[in-house]
C-alpha cells in the first residue's frame, strides 16, 4: 500500500513549497498552525533510521530553508520541528 506523502509526490497534486529530486516541502491538508509545512524525502522510506544519511541531509537543510522562510514571512520568533518515527 502506497504512503499518503508517496501518493501526494507521484500525482504532483500537494500545495508545493519546494520540490527537488532529493526532498519536498508542501503544506498539509490540515495545517496546525500558520506555516505548517510538511518536508520529506522524495522517495519513501518507512522512518529515520531506515533513511540514508544523505538523503537526511539534504532532507534536513530543505527543513532548515523552510523553517527561514516561515520565520520570516510570518514574523515568528521561533518554529517547531517534529520528526516521528514508530
Amino acid at each position: 500500500m502506497d504512503c499518503i506523502f508517496c501518493g501526494l509526490i507521484r500525482e504532483g497534486t500537494a500545495s508545493w513549497v519546494d520540490r527537488g529530486p532529493v526532498a519536498c516541502a508542501f503544506a498539509p491538508l490540515n495545517p496546525l498552525a500558520p506555516g505548517h509545512t510538511l518536508v520529506v524525502p522524495t522517495l519513501h522510506y518507512a522512518d529515520v533510521f531506515e533513511t540514508p544519511p544523505e538523503v537526511l541531509a539534504v532532507t534536513t537543510a530543505l527543513v532548515q530553508r523552510v523553517a527561514e522562510a516561515a520565520r520570516t514571512a510570518l514574523n515568528a520568533s521561533g518554529v517547531n520541528i517534529l520528526s516521528a518515527s514508530g
